[in-house]
């Protein structure tokens, strides 16, 4: 079974999620569980904490890691397009944001859910095209909208979301990667999640396979502010912190 290539973006998180992804991951993976890990820095402080860090990392997986600077942000899904176009030589790649906490199975499971499908993980909003009024779409009516603003052509809004995403290279490229606006700018976050659904769109309509499935991951959305409080979360949920915080 061919290993994935694994990728991170951060961007001033290396207090809280980067640090902790980091650890959760050297704790629950072997180094022959990934081909390699590309962590992205967007322009921030986080940079120069994974240089410092490195130092102490553990020496199989240091020399599956590749830590790139970015001189701008661009956010996760542009740098995605980026990366994947320039470095990644395997067919299977997972994408894993930094607020994610992944578990000892994660990466075994998802490196084998892509032996059968283009794109894995947990499906957003499904709306189709014309439900962009409330009347229509309801709560979720905003998700067409943005497509339709956009005058982006779609069946319905059928996609899988992107905290933490499986998917082929092949297939990747094939339908040109994450949608990116004209104007570059690429922080809206209307922007970042047109991209995320557009994926999905292309994908579907060039017949490539979406494998929607809970994934063996908790995603923290950004809601936690230290590494103690994310610990206490875990805690309550009955998971294990037994692994070393690299700080």
């Amino acid at each position: 079974m061919e290993s994935p290539t694994i990728i991170t973006v951060t961007h001033n998180t290396w207090g809280t999620f980067t640090s902790r992804l980091i650890s959760t991951l050297y704790t629950y993976t072997n180094s022959t569980d990934y081909s390699q890990w590309f962590i992205v820095d967007n322009d921030s402080k986080d940079g120069r904490e994974l240089v410092r860090a490195s130092k102490v990392f553990p020496i199989p997986h240091l020399l599956k890691l590749s830590i790139i600077h970015s001189d701008k942000n661009i956010g996760d899904l542009p740098q995605y397009n980026r990366i994947i176009d320039q470095f990644v030589e395997t067919e299977k790649i997972i994408c894993i944001s930094t607020d994610v906490r992944i578990f000892r199975h994660t990466i075994p499971i998802m490196t084998t859910l892509l032996d059968y499908y283009d794109m894995i993980g947990v499906p957003g909003p499904n709306l189709p095209k014309g439900a962009h009024i409330p009347e229509v779409g309801g709560n979720w009516h905003w998700v067409p909208r943005l497509l339709e603003d956009r005058y982006l052509d779609f069946d319905s809004t059928a996609h899988i979301q992107t905290h933490c995403f499986g998917i082929r290279k092949s297939a990747f490229m094939d339908v040109g990667g994450f949608w990116e606006p004209d104007d570059e700018n690429w922080l809206d976050k209307g922007n970042l999640i047109t991209g995320e659904i557009m994926l999905g769109v292309k994908l579907r309509k060039a017949g490539y396979r979406l494998g929607i499935c809970a994934l063996p991951v908790f995603h923290y959305g950004n809601t936690m502010r230290s590494l103690d409080e994310i610990d206490e979360f875990d805690r309550r949920h009955g998971w294990d912190v037994d692994f070393p915080r690299i700080l």
